[in-house]
């Protein structure tokens, strides 16, 4: 009996499953994007001597820059290990399937010697 119903079985697995990786690796860029436009949002206002000022106006202004703004810089910084993991898994995936498509290939040549 042939190999080649369980390759290709496999063989679709691993396309719906990097089809799905893909499309969560485009979502998550949108993300990446929408964050990085609105991170300067988090210092917004700007303090000033017609707003606010003097030392909790400081220490207000130091907690967005350090917290605030920190925050934003480490969800960036997971999205981006996401990512990676994300491109890793791609990678892997289509190597995969290269090497079942190739033995799929192979498989059938043996079958046609065989008819021979």
């Amino acid at each position: 009996m042939s190999a080649i119903p369980l390759m290709n079985l496999q063989l679709s697995r691993n396309q719906e499953e990097l089809e799905r990786l893909k499309k969560s690796k485009k979502e998550l860029l949108e993300s990446k994007h929408a964050l990085a436009e609105k991170e300067q949002l988090c210092l917004q206002p700007a303090l000033s001597a017609s707003t606010w000022q003097g030392q909790l106006a400081k220490q207000f202004q130091a907690v967005r820059k350090n917290e605030l703004l920190g925050s934003y810089k480490a969800t960036e910084k997971q999205i981006n290990t996401a990512l990676q993991l994300l491109d890793g898994k791609i990678s892997q995936l289509a190597s995969e399937n290269t090497q079942i498509e190739k033995s799929i290939q192979a498989e059938i040549v043996k079958m046609r010697k065989k008819e021979v």
